[in-house]
């Protein structure tokens, strides 16, 4: 059986080639890089490259640039937040699972076009405490790039941004592709990159229709819990408690009105909670309380109010149409309080 030519005896071997060999074959990489990049600059001229940076702001301004009440957040917020039930006009933020540090980047770029906010409602959650959701990805940021950011943005070195932004410009098949065709494989679709998509479905308006009741809510629990288990072994809890301050601090130098806001789960699953995600989550909302000062947010626990029934939830921790409207009917008087109190 043949062995590789990779083996450690062929690269001593390499290793003490004159210097000379060694430049010359860096020299060729440098010339065939050179041939793919312009090959590819080539190709994008001929098709009509696509300035997906400018699409980006385009579509910030589009969804944001009128908003009054921003909710930002996880999937909670896309299935039990509906903003057309809001008054006055707002609008959602949120990408499944992200952590407070990906979504203190994307609310500083959104606040950038949103220059009307009044309220800025922060969804509470052990999610965004606890995980890295960036190596949880491992390799598809799209959502991130939808609320705005670039792989620029990400919090990694410059060497792993380098590797990444190689990969997403080389290797779209990998990451992107939904077509093959030249255009699909140099640029991802624009819907990819520009607006968020749940379950590969674009909401526009931050919204996610939850089609269906949970009907076997133990077994929703179970699942549930398995997937965040595997997940929230990521813990960068001192990271994301550091980035939910400065999101408050944002928000509250920008003279809007803040508020913490936990959203419900199924009692099934809140059961199997361990008690290390509800001391991180109490020891984050306490630092917000020294941080912030108890009298300038709004705090507002709806798993400590009474138990939504299961026809309320899609699944054991996502809210369905119905109970994003009874939720809409708790909060509305609220929210619209506090933006009274902003706009005095």
């Amino acid at each position: 059986m043949p062995s590789s030519i990779f083996n450690f005896s062929n690269l001593e071997n390499y290793r003490r080639l004159p210097r000379a060999v060694h430049a010359w074959h860096v020299a060729i990489g440098l010339v065939l890089a050179g041939v793919l990049a312009g090959s590819l600059w080539l190709i994008s001229s001929v098709l009509g490259h696509t300035d997906y940076t400018q699409l980006r702001v385009d579509s910030l301004e589009d969804r944001y640039a009128d908003a009054e009440v921003l909710f930002v957040g996880t999937s909670q917020t896309a299935y039990g937040i509906n903003p057309t039930l809001y008054e006055p006009k707002a609008a959602n933020l949120s990408s499944k699972g992200c952590d407070y540090v990906l979504l203190d980047l994307a609310l500083e770029r959104v606040m950038s076009v949103a220059t009307n906010l009044k309220v800025v409602v922060l969804e509470a959650y052990i999610y965004s405490i606890r995980t890295d959701i960036v190596e949880l990805r491992a390799g598809d940021y799209s959502d991130f790039y939808a609320m705005g950011l670039t792989v620029w943005d990400l919090p990694r070195g410059l060497y792993w941004k380098m590797r990444q932004y190689l990969r997403e410009t080389l290797l779209h098949p990998v990451y992107y592709m939904s077509r093959l065709t030249p255009r699909g494989i140099l640029w991802p679709p624009k819907a990819r990159l520009i607006v968020p998509r749940y379950n590969d479905e674009e909401t526009t308006d931050g919204y996610v229709f939850h089609d269906g009741i949970v009907i076997d809510v133990e077994h929703s629990a179970d699942m549930w819990m398995a997937n965040y288990a595997n997940d929230l072994r990521y813990n960068q809890y001192d990271a994301n408690v550091a980035a939910l301050l400065r999101m408050a601090h944002r928000v509250r130098d920008a003279g809007a009105q803040l508020m913490i806001l936990r959203l419900p789960q199924h009692y099934t699953f809140r059961e199997k909670r361990p008690e290390e995600w509800d001391r991180q989550y109490e020891g984050a909302i306490e630092a917000v309380r020294t941080e912030i000062g108890v009298g300038n947010f709004a705090y507002r626990d709806l798993q400590a109010e009474p138990v939504y029934p299961d026809e309320f939830f899609g699944d054991a921790v996502h809210m369905n149409p119905t109970g994003a409207r009874f939720t809409a009917g708790l909060l509305k008087d609220q929210i619209e309080g506090l933006a009274g109190v902003a706009s005095r």
